[in-house]
């Protein structure tokens, strides 16, 4: 029996292990166990006293391996994690332009932070589809949705950095971007270089005769 660890967190693979460790323990044990007997001591009782070690170091291994596939699985995972953003990030960019250009151009300019959400909101599609996809290479601690949920929470910390700087970029650059009004002048001097004057200018035109009437105020 397994005293430290509960069988059902020991996997198939974990209990292959703990019996190949044990297997290659019982040379040596034996061999120990049989320089402190008499010689007189029979096999059946050396093997006997071999087992009983055994079965109490089955629990200590047990514990070992545990912690040692969790460890291996938190640096596969870290390892993921890093691999997965790095084949979605170039979408941040794209990404970081329709939310900032959405934004300013609803005329809501949200903040970065709140700009940010919305892209990984957007991005979440493609990370789980990574994720996804990595499931049957990683079957041994992936295969649960805790994992994998898990994982998405760490390629989004992965990728945090990069998608507040890609809006951050993008607000600089729309911001940047004004739009220029150019202001005519229709001053008075084309109209004071015809007639002389200034001020409200009129013609009349009379029809047939074509009689023209020119009226001014002068100033």
């Amino acid at each position: 029996m397994y005293t430290l660890i509960e069988p059902q967190l020991l996997s198939s693979s974990d209990i292959e292990v703990i019996e190949l460790v044990l297997t290659d323990l019982r040379p040596t044990i034996t061999t120990l166990v049989t320089s402190k007997l008499d010689a007189s001591t029979s096999s059946s009782t050396i093997n006997s006293l071999v087992d009983d070690i055994l079965s109490q170091l089955r629990s200590v291994i047990a514990d070992y391996v545990v912690v040692i596939r969790g460890d291996l699985a938190q640096q596969s995972q870290s390892s993921l994690a890093r691999s997965i953003a790095t084949r979605v990030s170039p979408t941040v960019r794209a990404l970081a332009r329709t939310v900032v250009s959405s934004s300013y151009g609803s005329g809501s300019s949200a903040s970065v932070d709140a700009m940010a959400q919305e892209v990984f909101a957007l991005l979440r599609p493609a990370i789980l589809r990574q994720v996804e996809a990595s499931v049957s290479a990683n079957a041994s601690w992936l295969s649960s949705q805790s994992a994998q949920d898990e994982l998405v929470a760490l390629v989004i910390a992965q990728l945090r950095s990069l998608v507040v700087s890609e809006v951050r970029a993008q607000v600089n650059a729309f911001t940047a971007t004004t739009t220029t009004t150019t202001v005519v002048s229709s001053g008075g001097g084309a109209i004071r270089n015809i007639f002389g004057m200034g001020g409200a200018n009129n013609v009349k035109v009379a029809t047939p005769e074509y009689q023209y009437q020119y009226q001014s105020d002068r100033k």
